[in-house]
C-alpha cells in the first residue's frame, strides 16, 4: 500500500501499491490526488513528503489583498462581517503571498480599531455626541476603506490613518 496525504484535507489515503504515477480520488473530500510513482530503493508504503502551497500569481495576490479591504464593509451587513470577512480572507491566502499577509494585516488592525471607535461612539450616544462620531466613522471607513482597495489592486503598500496595530 502507498501512504499518501490529501492536500486539499489533511487526511491520509492509502492506495494500492499498483496505482504508482496514476490518479486517485481521496474518500473524504473527493479530490483527485496525483498518486506518484514509486522511486527506486524506497519501501513500499512510504509517507509522500507534503505539499507546499503554490505562490499566488501577481494580478491573484492584488485580487484577494484588494478582497481583504473591502470585505470590511460586509459588516454593514453581518453583525462583525468587517473582521470576519477580512480573517477568513487572510488566514486562507497569507502564506500564499507577502502581499495578501500584509494587506490582510492592515485590513484586520484598520476593522478592529474601527469597530472599537464605533463601540465607544455608540456608548457616546447617549451624551448626544455619539451620533455626530457614528456618521462621522461610517463616512471615513467607507473612503478609507475604497483607498486601500484601490492601492491593493494597483499592488501598492497602504496603511490606514487612525489604526492601532494589532497585527504586525
Amino acid at each position: 500500500m502507498i501512504h499518501l496525504q490529501c492536500p486539499k484535507c489533511g487526511k491520509a489515503i492509502d492506495v494500492p501499491d499498483d496505482s504508482a504515477g496514476q490518479t486517485s480520488t481521496c474518500p473524504h473530500c473527493g479530490n483527485v490526488n496525483a498518486v506518484p510513482p514509486a522511486a527506486p530503493g524506497e519501501p513500499a508504503g512510504a509517507l509522500a513528503p507534503p505539499v507546499v502551497p503554490a505562490q499566488l500569481a501577481e494580478k491573484d495576490a492584488r485580487m484577494w489583498a484588494m478582497l481583504c479591504h473591502l470585505g470590511g464593509l460586509t459588516g454593514y451587513v453581518v453583525p462583525f462581517g468587517q473582521i470576519i470577512a477580512p480573517l477568513v480572507i487572510w488566514l486562507i491566502q497569507k502564506d500564499k503571498s507577502s502581499f495578501v499577509d500584509a494587506h490582510g494585516k492592515q485590513a484586520l488592525n484598520f476593522q478592529i480599531s474601527w469597530t472599537i471607535y464605533a463601540l465607544a461612539s455608540g456608548i457616546l450616544v447617549f451624551v448626544c455626541v455619539g451620533f455626530a462620531l457614528l456618521m462621522a466613522l461610517a463616512v471615513a471607513e467607507l473612503v478609507l476603506v475604497i483607498l486601500a482597495a484601490l492601492a491593493a489592486n494597483d499592488g501598492k503598500p497602504y496603511k490606514y490613518p487612525l489604526t492601532i496595530q494589532f497585527l504586525k
